[in-house]
């Protein structure tokens, strides 16, 4: 989970990582705010530097089948051994020459060692192997196909690994209405929804086209310009205020100036969003009776987390000019409701009843969007 750090100056020196809140790790990824760091610690000094030397140190263990062959040779030995000197006394008590009988028990212990073993395995386990690699899975070392085989649980970290940590915008509840992304008509509503979801949001549009930031907000970026809206919407509209997300506020905030007004942004969770607002808005208009219209909400909130979606809310009010460092404090107040929906298990949609731009623009990102 993300968390915040601070300038403080620690005094423990034998501080654990999870508590030097006032270090940035490399390899870790800023999710909100902004700041300067001075560099400590460069390539093998780093704290992921060292973890790739404890790597390069292992010493490599022995599998389950490998202890498990040795246990057998061990056993297959002593039982050889003592068979033989059986063999042997056996032979002497009956009047044998020692030599006779030594060739004999050493005969005997060569006939009862499997040296096939060894190969029996090496094949047994290539077919192993070979069977993985069918299924996209390869093996780097060959004893490892038995270890993975003796596994009862595997641990795994999900994000970035068995999915591709990208989210993508599913449904939009707005005047009263569930749509499905593709459904969504173009209306002054929705202009509003949009310009919400673009400006209260830190994503980076590269240079190729391709979105950096949050996956929350890169998929809120990226919904609008599957809608046809353009990049230059968060070039042309300055944001002049913000408050990062906080999560103990669960919310983010952003001052823009849109012509000559100033227009307070606010994106977060759907309680979190309410309980600032005291108006709500469809498309015939500002109403006020929003405590009636929360019934609904809630209703619609529940509905979509129990299909797995994971919901957002937002709101914005309008200001004359801009809002100052102590009106900030406060500036989270007396919003006005809109609201949009994420799921963080995107799958591959048909269009049907889109206009063309929208349709081309979706073509365009479909292959940004897909996840195992």
């Amino acid at each position: 989970m993300p968390i915040e750090k601070q300038t403080e100056k620690i005094e423990d020196e034998n501080i654990g990582l999870g508590d030097r809140t006032n270090m940035a790790f490399s390899s870790s990824m800023v999710t909100y705010g902004r700041g300067k760091g001075a560099v400590t610690g460069t390539g093998m000094n780093t704290e992921v530097g060292k973890i790739a030397g404890m790597i390069n140190e292992v010493q490599d263990a022995e599998t389950p089948l490998q202890r498990r062959l040795n246990s057998l040779g061990k056993t297959l030995g002593i039982a050889c051994i003592v068979i033989c000197i059986v063999i042997f006394l056996i032979g002497i008590a009956y009047g044998k020459e020692p030599i006779d009988m030594f060739m004999t028990a050493v005969s005997l212990a060569v006939a009862a060692i499997p040296e096939g073993l060894a190969a029996v395995s090496t094949i047994v386990l290539a077919i192993g192997m070979q069977r993985m690699a069918k299924k996209n899975a390869i093996v780097k070392k060959l004893p490892a196909v038995e270890t993975l085989g003796s596994a009862s649980v595997i641990c795994s970290d999900k994000t970035g690994t068995l999915t591709q940590n990208k989210m993508t915008v599913k449904k939009v509840f707005l005047s009263s209405k569930l749509y499905n992304l593709e459904e969504i008509e173009e209306n002054e509503l929705l202009q509003k929804f949009i310009y919400a979801n673009m400006l209260c949001n830190d994503t980076k549009v590269m240079e190729d086209g391709s979105l950096a930031g949050d996956p929350t907000e890169t998929a809120l970026t990226d919904m609008a310009f599957k809608l046809g809206y353009k990049q230059k919407i968060i070039e042309e509209n300055k944001r002049e205020k913000e408050l990062p997300f906080d999560s103990e506020r669960k919310l983010m905030t952003t001052v823009n100036k849109i012509g000559e007004k100033y227009i307070v942004y606010t994106k977060g969770g759907v309680d979190e969003i309410l309980a600032r607002c005291t108006a709500y808005e469809v498309q015939d208009g500002i109403k006020e009776d929003l405590e009636e219209y929360k019934k609904e909400i809630y209703k619609q909130n529940e509905e979509m987390a129990k299909n797995a979606l994971r919901v957002l809310a937002c709101g914005y009010k309008v200001l004359d000019k801009i809002p100052t460092d102590e009106e900030m404090k406060n500036i989270e107040n007396n919003l006005i409701f809109i609201r949009n929906v994420r799921n963080d298990r995107p799958t591959k949609t048909r269009s049907k009843g889109c206009n063309r731009k929208m349709q081309k623009r979706r073509n365009k990102n479909s292959n940004d969007n897909r996840r195992p």
